[in-house]
């Protein structure tokens, strides 16, 4: 099992030593992000109301329950 401090940067590894690619896909997801911001807007389907009716929603004993448990990891 592999520690914490063991990583793989598998860009490295599959021969990706750049950050060219990255920058244009980040540009490109940048230019056309309104694009499809405005597409949700106009097009709402059930999967974007549901989504954001979920997200919105908290369960009625969530509040209650947060000082209560102790999250325990087990390695």
């Amino acid at each position: 099992m592999p520690s914490s401090s063991d990583h793989i940067n598998y860009a490295h590894a599959s021969g990706i030593n750049s950050v060219a690619g990255a920058v244009v896909f980040a540009v490109l997801y940048a230019i056309l992000l309104p694009y499809y911001i405005s597409r949700a807007i106009q097009n709402p389907t059930y999967v974007f109301i549901l989504l954001s009716f979920f997200c919105a929603s908290e369960p009625s004993n969530a509040s209650s329950n947060r000082g209560d448990q102790e999250l325990t990891v087990h390695f």
